[in-house]
Parts: C-alpha cells; sequence; structure tokens
C-alpha cells in the first residue's frame, strides 16, 4: 500500500513540478510581451508628442505672418523710396499680435519702427535678402540677438507693388513666447523636445534654455563616434523632410529619439525620453509578474491540490497575466474581458474607483445601467462600438468622458481588441481597457485652445477664423446663404496714443464682448488684427427681402452697440465701428474672395466718413456711390 502511495506521489509530483514549469514558461512568454507593448507604446507616445509640438509651432507662427500681412495693406500704394513717407506710416499703425517690435525696411535695407526709430540695416541678413528675392513670407532661421541683446525670432513679409518686392515687414518676436510652447516636460520628467534647424543649430529647447544655439549634430557625434552614418541618416532624411526615429547614446545611458519636420524654415521637432524611462516601467511589470509566481507556487505547495485543478488555476493565471499586460501602468484605470457568449463582463484594477461598488462579473443590464454616467456629448461612443461589433472589426479605439464615483468627469480611453473564432472567424471575447487620459487631454486641449484663440479678445485668431468659415462654406447646403461682416474701430489709435495701450486693450475686449452678445453661438466670430473683428453669419433659407432685412438689423446693432466714450482724468476719446458687409455665395464662394469684397466695403465707409456700414457692390470697383447706412 505504501509503494501505492509513493508511486501515486511521484506520480504526482512529478506533475506538478512539470505543470510549474509550463506556468513559469508561460508567464516568462507574457512577460517578454509585455516588454515589447512598453517600448511600442513609448515609442508611439514619443511620435505623437513631437508632431502635436510641431503643428502647436507651425500654427503659432503662421498666425503671427498673417498679422503681418494684414499690416502690408498700408504700404501698398506708397512710394516706397521716400524714407520718410515710410516713416510717417509705419508710425500712423499700431503693434499687433505678440510682436515685441514692427518694422519696415526698403530695398536697401534701411529700417524704422512705429515708434519712428530705426532698427539698423538689415540688408545684409538673410530672411530680408530671401523675402525680397522670392517675394514670400521668411523666417530668420535662427534665434539672433536684437538692439536691445534679447533673443529674438524675426518674422519678414515682402511688401508687393506691381507684382515686385519693394521692401519688407518685419516682426520680431521674442524667445520667452517659443519657450513658453515648451515649457511642459514628458515621461515623468525623462523626456523634453527641441527645434533644430536643417544644420542642426537648437532653436528651443524645454529641457534646457542653455541647449539654445547648441547643435544637435555635434552632441550625436560625440558619443557615435564608431558610426558617422546616424548623422548622415538623420541630415538625409531632413533634406527629404521625412520622419524618422534613433537611438541616441549619451555619457551615462541612452536615449529614444523621433524626429518630425515643424512645416517652417526647414526646421525639425526632436523629441527624446531616456532608454530608463522604458527599462523602469518594464522592470515594474516584471516585478508584479514575477511576484504572481511566487504566489502561485506557494498556493500550489500548501493546499497540494491535484493535478487538474492546477491545471485550471495555471490557465486563469495566464488569462490574468495577458491582461496585465494589456492594461495600462497608470492608477485609476480598469481592464476587462467581455464574453459574447455568457454575456457578462468581468472588470480587473482599479475599477471601484472608476465605476463604485458594483458586482463583478456583470451582465449587459447593469453595464446599461452605467450608460448614464458618459457625458451627454460623448454617447455616440456606444453607436460607434455596437457598429464595431456589427462590422466584425479587430481593434477599437476612442476618447470619452465618463462620471467616476466620486461624481467627477474625467477623460477615459477606451480600446481593446477582439478574440475570435479560428474557424468561423466570429468575436468570442473583447479584452480591453479602460485609461485614464485626464491630464493629457486637458493638456492637449490647453495647447490647442492656446494655437486657436486670440487671447487678448477670447475670439478665435485669424488663421482659425479662416479654416472654421472655409469649412462652413465647404459644407454647402441647399438654401443656405450668408453674411461676412468685416468691423473696423474708429479713432482705436487715437485711444492707444490718447489714453494708453491698456486702455485700448480695454476697448478691444469690449467690443469682443458686445459683438459675441450680437450673434449668436452658430456665428462664427474671430479677431483677424489689431482693430479688426470678421463674424460669418449662416442664414437659413428665407425669403431675400428677410434675409436683407436680418443682416442690416445686425449691422445697425453693431454700429449703435460699438459706439463707446473712453476717458482718463484728462482726455475722452469716442470709438465707433465701420462695417463692411459680403454677401455669400452672391458676392463670393470662397474665403478669400469673400473677405476681398467685404473689405472693400469697409473701406468704402471708411472713405465716407466711419462710423456706418454697408453691404459690398461692383459699383465701388468704379468709385460710383452707393447706398450706406
Amino acid at each position: 500500500m505504501n509503494k501505492v502511495l509513493s508511486h501515486f506521489n511521484i506520480i504526482r509530483i512529478s506533475g506538478l513540478v512539470l505543470l510549474l514549469l509550463l506556468v513559469l514558461v508561460a508567464f516568462i512568454k507574457s512577460n517578454l510581451a509585455v516588454r515589447d507593448i512598453v517600448k511600442d507604446a513609448s515609442t508611439q507616445s514619443l511620435k505623437e508628442t513631437a508632431e502635436f509640438y510641431a503643428r502647436t509651432f507651425e500654427v503659432k507662427l503662421n498666425d503671427q505672418l498673417s498679422m503681418l500681412e494684414s499690416q502690408c495693406r498700408y504700404f501698398s500704394d506708397i512710394d516706397m523710396t521716400d524714407y520718410s513717407l515710410i516713416k510717417k506710416t509705419i508710425m500712423s499703425t499700431r503693434g499687433i499680435g505678440e510682436f515685441k517690435r514692427i518694422a519696415v525696411a526698403n530695398k536697401e535695407g534701411m529700417t524704422v519702427n512705429y515708434h519712428g526709430s530705426t532698427s539698423g540695416n538689415i540688408y545684409l541678413a538673410e530672411y530680408f535678402r530671401s523675402a525680397i528675392k522670392t517675394g514670400k513670407p521668411r523666417i530668420s532661421k535662427n534665434i539672433i540677438t536684437d538692439e536691445d541683446g534679447e533673443d529674438v525670432l524675426v518674422l519678414a513679409v515682402p511688401i508687393i507693388q506691381n507684382n515686385q518686392p519693394v521692401g519688407v515687414i518685419t516682426g520680431t518676436f521674442s524667445y520667452s513666447i517659443l519657450d513658453s510652447l515648451f515649457s511642459v516636460t514628458s515621461f515623468n520628467g525623462k523626456g523634453h523636445s527641441e527645434i533644430a534647424s536643417k544644420e542642426g543649430q537648437i532653436i528651443v529647447s524645454n529641457k534646457n534654455s542653455a541647449y539654445a544655439n547648441q547643435n544637435i549634430f555635434v552632441s550625436i557625434s560625440e558619443f557615435q563616434k564608431d558610426d558617422d552614418s546616424f548623422v548622415e541618416k538623420i541630415r538625409s532624411d531632413m533634406e527629404k523632410n521625412v520622419s524618422g526615429f534613433f537611438t541616441k547614446k549619451t555619457q551615462d545611458a541612452s536615449e529614444l529619439v523621433y524626429y518630425t519636420p515643424v512645416g517652417v524654415n526647414d526646421w525639425y521637432v526632436f523629441s527624446y525620453v531616456k532608454s530608463s524611462y522604458v527599462a523602469d516601467m518594464q522592470r515594474s511589470i516584471s516585478i508584479s509578474t514575477y511576484s504572481l509566481i511566487a504566489i502561485l507556487m506557494l498556493v500550489v505547495v500548501v493546499n497540494g491540490i491535484m493535478f487538474y485543478k492546477f491545471q485550471k488555476e495555471a490557465a486563469d493565471a495566464l488569462s490574468d497575466v495577458e491582461k496585465f499586460a494589456i492594461a495600462n501602468e497608470q492608477n485609476r484605470s480598469c481592464v476587462f474581458e467581455y464574453d459574447l457568449r455568457s454575456q457578462k463582463i468581468k472588470f480587473s484594477g482599479n475599477y471601484e474607483y472608476v465605476l463604485g461598488k458594483i458586482k463583478n462579473p456583470i451582465d449587459l443590464l447593469a453595464l446599461r445601467a452605467l450608460y448614464v454616467n458618459i457625458h451627454e456629448e460623448d454617447k455616440t461612443v456606444m453607436a460607434s462600438i455596437q457598429d464595431f461589433f456589427t462590422d466584425n472589426e479587430d481593434t477599437f479605439s476612442s476618447e470619452l468622458r465618463f462620471k467616476c464615483a466620486d461624481g467627477e468627469y474625467r477623460w477615459f480611453k477606451l480600446s481593446g481588441t477582439t478574440v475570435k473564432d479560428s474557424i468561423s472567424k466570429k468575436i468570442e471575447k473583447f479584452v480591453g481597457n479602460f485609461t485614464n487620459v485626464n491630464a493629457q487631454v486637458l493638456h492637449e486641449q490647453e495647447l490647442r485652445y492656446i494655437a486657436e484663440t486670440d487671447m487678448l479678445s477670447g475670439l478665435m485668431n485669424k488663421s482659425f477664423f479662416q479654416k472654421k468659415v472655409s469649412r462652413s462654406i465647404a459644407s454647402y447646403e441647399e438654401g443656405i446663404s450668408g453674411a461676412l461682416f468685416v468691423i473696423d474701430l474708429d479713432n482705436f489709435k487715437t485711444t492707444n496714443d490718447t489714453l494708453g495701450h491698456s486702455m485700448g486693450d480695454i476697448a478691444i475686449r469690449d467690443a469682443a464682448q458686445k459683438i459675441s452678445l450680437i450673434f449668436s453661438q452658430k456665428d462664427i466670430i474671430g479677431r483677424i488684427g489689431g482693430d479688426e473683428f470678421c463674424v460669418f453669419m449662416r442664414l437659413e433659407s428665407m425669403n431675400e427681402n428677410v434675409v436683407a432685412k436680418i443682416i442690416m438689423d445686425k449691422a445697425a446693432t453693431l454700429n449703435e452697440s460699438l459706439q463707446e466714450y473712453y476717458n482718463n482724468d484728462v482726455a475722452s476719446v469716442r470709438i465707433s465701428a465701420s462695417v463692411g458687409i459680403a454677401l455669400w455665395p452672391q458676392h463670393a464662394t470662397n474665403f478669400n474672395d469673400l473677405f476681398r469684397c467685404a473689405d472693400n466695403a469697409l473701406y468704402y465707409v471708411k472713405r465716407h466718413g466711419k462710423d456706418g456700414n454697408v453691404i459690398y457692390s461692383d459699383k465701388m470697383k468704379n468709385g460710383e456711390e452707393v447706398k450706406y447706412g
């Protein structure tokens, strides 16, 4: 009997040892899979960071160029060889955008700014010569030092007369403003980003301001002396205007690097993350994985469960590890598995923080009860999920706001992968995670707001306004028309000169608020220059006379509401508004032509005494008089 029991125990122990070895191998393979997932996720995040900075930087600079272009109209018909006339004209304008200083240079490079002083001769400056030669806007390729000894970037826009460049308007953009666009580090402080020129000179870096004006190729070559092809490969990609990855060696570690073009001046964004960050994430998951192995082995030894029970527990443990590999490391996220056959969903991770105290697993009826916690604007996600299962797709990803157990809405990323039957290819399971991305989404929204908004008025800036109107026009519907209002504040320069720029800022904010109250939320409102505003109003299908009355009523309300007196203890200035209007699609079918018509109408009002409004007419081209209010 003892021999039989001994033989049985030998078989049992052998089976347990074999089973544990199989479980150990499974855990090791799963751990390797986790490492690949972490590395791929870090690489993708690095790419998204670089591309986001590139687009933000490009939009910011293009918006400032657009503001400079608006100033060119003051010089479109003056003698650019008459330096005193140039000086008089620039002094009659005003500063716009976020420029430190705006100046005009004639074709010989002599400059004068709107304070009436010279900024020196810029004839030899690369941006000046390029703007004159090509007739296109240019940006200085590097950070330069201005006459005040401050680091600045210079934007240059050519003044065109008779299709020929006759001078240049320049705006100096403080380095501190560029630096603010790069004020946020990434990857828990173990990542940073830089913008460099094609020659490798670092323009701006959020790692350390001392890095500016260093050469990126020198720092790469310093620790890659055995392989010159690294730098040559990067230079080749920059010549071809393509993106790329590489691993950079440093003195004590290495970094993953992604580079991508900015779209301005052949500049590139380089985003870095230390390899130690990826290794730390992998190590953390490995420790957790091997802890699970130890616990499993202890349970097996202590409880002495039979072979078949060990096999079941090993399968359950393997399933847990696979979910763990899919799960995001962030706290306040949860992992789930939806079994389409049983119609049940099992959660793991920090699901109670998100969902509250629930029975786990839950059925579809209980899941539908959680539907009310989805933000009203994001409930369409459920329809997308339904389409996903109906179309038998492989992966799903979407973002939504969800009310957590504490009653606060937070942004989550819902993503996952299907498990399909090998024969029928029908979905059997859906394994995914519900990841807290609230901080990331809010940060992206903040950067997007900065890139799209005029910070003084709170309205859309010129470039974003133009995009919104162009999209609205492109989505043409039968029976829909529209009107573009261009609004210019009369006597605004007098307000700045007499009462000070702070009072001028108050006037801009007051005007923005009044215009916003006059028009509805569906109308598109923006500030396109120093004291110029634009509104595009879409009109539903109705009688032509009714449309005309609505437009003129709006214009009259603008003239009445924007009349305001501003004063201090010694002086008072009356601000009013001149309004030019163009109709879409009657006068033009694209934004540029529509704006040109409205702008012509505006200057017709300006020439006839200001403080009025008029709808554009072809008669204006011939100098004929038209009726205006």
